[in-house]
């Protein structure tokens, strides 16, 4: 394999992309990009809506790459246009450069370039993961009509600086409805104020997150915090209502349905479990995919800081692992430095050889 061509394949395929604007709910210009390349390079390929499968050779083990192609929003703040997807001394700049264009071309590099004469490679881009996670639902489905036998080892691109990620905590969002009654605020006996009411549920969740002290070796432990609050009318009147969004990060040794029960005995107010869904996922050190990669990046098994596709491919062994660092994930002027991608595209195509060689 010709690593050099390999390295320098991932950072154009990420230019292209980066160049495409592809907002979630609006894939269709770049799934088609991503189609017509696996087409010209003769492999089997197919568009299921907006997500993208290519296969090579048949029979196992099967080896599964996935990473997302649509984007958020640019957003207010940018230095130069968000869809140049300009490189200047040795860094790529550009809306989804980080998150997650540079792990698909990698991806997209180490998969063309594989000679697959054991086994089957398959590569997968999705649609909405930074909405809903559609794409992904329906992929899996897909997957499990085309691979009766299972995926032995899948790698979700997203930025991890190229580091070997095997689980990540489960997500809730739950609202805090603290319920009051209004008056006039210049006669604030008359009423019953809701804000206070928050106020003091708001402080009753930092305590939960300071005395949060059960940890997963992987996942760390389980995090609390208050990160919207809606309410009040006008500057004289005493509020009736006032809402506490949360975001909760949980851990396997209490998950999310205890979660939710310790915040209830906490707090005053009613309790809205808004999703639950996103559960603690770990996949196991021992398996292979966990090992090889590990010696490949020569990174050992951490913890993935926020969500990802590998909640909705947990049913196989699973891990994240891509180029960039999260801190760029979503910013104005995000960027990408070359060496990132090259060296991701070369972590895959090793990871992809060993694995389908075994």
């Amino acid at each position: 394999m010709n690593t050099e061509k390999l390295a320098s394949d991932a950072v154009r395929y990420t230019q292209e992309m980066v160049k495409i604007e592809s907002l979630s709910g609006e894939e269709h210009e770049i799934s088609r990009w991503l189609k017509s390349v696996l087409d010209d390079a003769g492999v089997y390929a197919e568009l299921n809506d907006r997500n993208v499968i290519g296969v090579k050779g048949t029979g196992e083990p099967r080896m599964l790459f996935n990473s997302h192609h649509d984007v958020v929003p640019p957003g207010e703040g940018w230095t130069r246009d968000p869809y140049s997807g300009i490189i200047e001394n040795g860094v790529l700049h550009g809306r989804g450069s980080t998150d997650a264009k540079s792990s698909l071309g990698g991806m997209l590099s180490a998969f063309l370039h594989a000679e697959v004469t054991r086994g089957t490679l398959i590569f997968t881009g999705v649609y909405e993961e930074e909405t809903y996670g559609k794409g992904v639902i329906q992929l899996a489905a897909r997957l499990k009509d085309m691979f009766e036998g299972g995926i032995h080892g899948v790698i979700v691109g997203e930025p991890t600086e190229n580091r070997v990620c095997i689980g990540q905590r489960g997500l809730l969002r739950i609202k805090l409805h603290s319920k009051g009654q209004q008056c006039h605020a210049a006669r604030p006996w008359q009423g019953v104020n809701a804000m206070y009411a928050a106020a003091r549920d708001i402080l009753k969740i930092e305590k939960l997150d300071a005395e949060s002290s059960v940890t997963n070796e992987v996942l760390g432990r389980t995090t609390f915090a208050a990160t919207v609050v809606q309410g009040g009318t006008k500057p004289n009147v005493v509020p009736h209502i006032v809402t506490t969004t949360l975001d909760v990060r949980t851990i396997p040794e209490i998950g999310n349905e205890k979660t939710i029960e310790m915040i209830r005995r906490e707090v005053e107010s009613e309790v809205e479990v808004v999703s639950k869904r996103y559960m603690p996922v770990i996949t196991d050190k021992s398996e292979r995919i966990v090992t090889i990669s590990e010696a490949v990046t020569k990174s050992e098994a951490m913890g993935f800081g926020g969500v990802s596709d590998l909640f909705f491919l947990r049913d196989y062994p699973c891990l994240v692992l891509g180029p960039g660092s999260g801190k760029q994930s979503h910013t104005v002027d995000e960027f990408i430095t070359l060496d990132y991608i090259e060296a991701a595209a070369k972590n895959y195509a090793e990871i992809a050889r060993r694995f389908l060689a075994g």
